[in-house]
């Protein structure tokens, strides 16, 4: 997993520690998913509380079963 913090404020640094949301935090933190063997659309949604579609729009997925190993996914 890849992140990338997009405003480097040491509130936003601090944040990833901490039960509020980056928005409550002034800042964007953009998380990359590298896809392992084995790994589904599904299961990696999951992970990250979010959905299959939700993945597939961000990440131009026109099939949630054709992700393949060392493909970055924008969560």
């Amino acid at each position: 997993m890849v992140w990338e913090i997009t405003k480097t404020k040491k509130s936003c640094l601090n944040g990833l520690n901490s039960r509020k949301k980056t928005s409550e935090l002034g800042c964007e933190i953009k998380i990359v998913y590298i896809v392992k063997p084995g790994d589904t659309l599904n299961a990696i949604a999951s992970r990250y509380e979010t959905t299959v579609e939700t993945l597939m729009e961000k990440n131009g997925i026109k099939n949630p079963d054709s992700i393949y190993p060392n493909q970055q996914i924008k969560i």
